[in-house]
């Protein structure tokens, strides 16, 4: 069973890197990102290196929105 992980900022520099070493490692990653656009960017770039199926999903999180907060 593959441990879970938050990673929040996954589509930064440093998120992915630490997405890579995280799935290279054993873990499942539930990434945040404002714009569900962007997963596309993060599975391309990350699937040049491991294999990401499976493993990582991801979840709309924007603290500038009104949505949610109730």
């Amino acid at each position: 069973m593959l441990k879970r992980v938050l990673l929040t900022g996954v589509t930064g520099y440093v998120g992915l890197h630490c997405a890579l070493e995280l799935i290279t490692n054993g873990y499942q990653i539930r990434g945040t990102l404002r714009n569900m656009e962007k997963s596309n960017v993060v599975l391309d770039t990350l699937s040049g290196y491991v294999d990401t199926q499976g493993k990582i999903e991801f979840c709309a999180l924007d603290l500038l929105s009104d949505e949610g907060w109730d």
